[in-house]
Formats: structure tokens, sequence, C-alpha cells
């Protein structure tokens, strides 16, 4: 496995992108350069060999997938107005929004040209081709429709738990549930284990991400990486806030409303939440919902062969869930 993935990282470092114009394909490389752990091509590659096939096949799926995510980044960090990505500024503010929105559309046509390599594959049949293509580009759909409600979110006080769920899982839980589909695809296994595989990628997507949420209220800053309480100041709605008001007393769940919606938090109101969340039971709560999300995952890994790829993809999970307090 590890001489697939070196060649993926080979692949994507050295990509083919033009030169000119300038203005539109610099910021593409300068995005590239920035690195990332790569958890969804690498999903792509090992469960292509976990369902016994050669992981080779799945390259330019997995090189796809990696520019699609990274073309979810560019545009999300322009409707978040977010200055820095993985500690450099991002294309909006290195460059501006206009610029951003053209290169991460270029980007996009580049991930395009990619999976098409997939389409000259003699061992791959047309329905196989036609099956990597689906899915795809019903996960583009699905992740924009996830950066919509995203959005929707943001004037909203009565968002339901349920909604959150939804929005998650599509925008975030659905291309990491793509990757992993995409590699049952590549192997051309059966629909029981191609739902299987993306069932495992969606409840690995949305364990992540309400983890990333508790993270973000009880981790440790100089671990995470992240200023503690950052999506409170920022007036967030997260799992933890919609459990908390789920779970609040008449009187809490005022003083929860009131914090939510300040336009400007101070440290003391940081603290408050996060006190609301540890009284209302919340941080027990998420905790179990993650393990939920988790145990789901591991039970449609297990409908799998059991071989060396898919104790990788166990091990992946792990380092994703083990995250630093």
């Amino acid at each position: 496995m590890h001489s697939v993935y070196k060649r993926f990282e080979e692949e994507i470092s050295s990509l083919p992108v033009e030169t000119e114009p300038f203005s539109l394909y610099e910021p593409i490389r300068y995005t590239l350069q920035l690195g990332g752990k790569h958890v969804r091509p690498r999903l792509v590659l090992l469960t292509t060999k976990m369902c016994e096939s050669n992981p080779d096949l799945a390259l330019p799926a997995a090189k796809a997938v990696e520019l699609l995510h990274v073309f979810t980044l560019i545009h999300d960090d322009i409707m978040d107005k977010a200055d820095t990505r993985r500690g450099k500024l991002t294309v909006a503010k290195k460059w501006d929004e206009n610029i951003a929105i053209l290169s991460g559309d270029a980007l996009f046509g580049i991930a395009l040209e990619q999976l098409n390599e997939i389409a000259s594959i003699p061992e791959l049949s047309k329905e196989q081709v036609q099956g990597v293509f689906s899915t795809f580009l019903k996960a583009v759909r699905i992740v924009c429709e996830g950066q919509s409600l995203d959005m929707s979110f943001e004037d909203r006080i009565d968002v339901s738990k349920d909604e959150y769920i939804t929005m998650i899982g599509a925008k975030t839980a659905a291309l990491i549930a793509a990757s992993s589909e995409l590699g049952a695809r590549v192997a051309g296994v059966s629909d029981e284990l191609i739902t299987a595989a993306y069932e495992f990628g969606w409840n690995i997507g949305t364990a992540f991400q309400i983890q990333d949420d508790y993270l973000d209220a009880v981790g440790d800053a100089q671990k995470t990486g992240k200023k503690v309480g950052g999506d409170i100041l920022e007036g967030k709605k997260t799992y933890l806030t919609l459990t908390a008001l789920e779970n609040a007393s008449a009187e809490m769940k005022s003083e929860l409303l009131d914090i939510i919606q300040k336009d400007e938090k101070s440290d003391a109101d940081v603290a408050r939440v996060i006190a609301i969340y540890r009284e209302t039971g919340t941080l027990d709560q998420t905790e179990q919902s993650i393990q939920k999300y988790y145990s789901v995952a591991l039970d449609n890994l297990g409908k799998f062969p059991d071989n060396d790829a898919r104790n990788e993809i166990k091990s992946l999970v792990n380092q994703l869930m083990q995250r630093e307090k």
C-alpha cells in the first residue's frame, strides 16, 4: 500500500498545472503545496485494496477526490471570509475573492480531467467507470447542498439537531463516504458492499465532525491548533450548542440564546457556555453520539474481507478519532 500511496503523493504534487494566466494557476499551485492528511484519497486506495483489487486502478479517483476537496476549501474560505488555512493565508486573502472563485473553478476542472483517466483503464468495465463518475458527481452536488444548509443556519435560532446532522452529513461526511464508495466501485464489488462502503464513510465523517465540535469546546488549544471556544465566539450552531438547547432549563436556555446572539462575545461568555455544556450533560451526550457513529462505521467495515488493508483503514480511522484533547 505504501508504494501506491507514494505514487499518489508524487503525482498530486507534480500535477501538470498550466503557467498562464499566472493569476489563475499560481493560486492552485500555492494551495496544493499546503499539504494535508490526504484522508480521502487514502480511503479510496485502501478500500480498493480491502476489496481485493489493485489500488493502482484507483489512482485517478484518488487524485480527483483530493482535488475536489481542495476546491471546496478554497470556496468555503471565501464564504466564511477566512483569513488562514493550515496556518497560511487563504487564496481569497492572499489574492482576492474573484481570483479565488476562478482558481477554484479551474481546480474543479482539473479534478474532472484526472478522474477521466479512469475511462482508459482496460481492467475496468463500462459499468464500473460509469459508477465512479456517478459517485463523484453526486458527491459534488451533495457537498454543495451541505454548504447551502450551513449558510442558511447562520440567521436561524430554531435549527434542530436532526437538521444539523443532515447538514454535516452532506457538507463533511458525504465526500468521505464517496471516497470509500469510489474505492469499492473501482474494485467492482457487489451493490451490498458498495452501500456498506458508503455508509462506513458517512458514519466516520459524521463522527469526525461532531468530535471537531467537541474539541472546539474542551480540546487543548496547543494540541488541536485551535482557540478554545472558537465556534462559540463565531456564534456557530454546533452539535453541542443544539444539544444544550434541548437539555437546558427554560432559564438556562434563555441565557444560552442571549450569548449566542451577541455580536461580540467575551472570554467569560465562552466559559459560561462551556459550563452550560457541562451542567446540561451535553459533553457526555456528545461523546456518546461520537461513539455511536464510530461503532456503526466499524460494523460496516466488518462486512469486508479481514485483510491488511482493512486493518490500515481501521488504524487511519482510530488516528482521526483519537485526536488529542
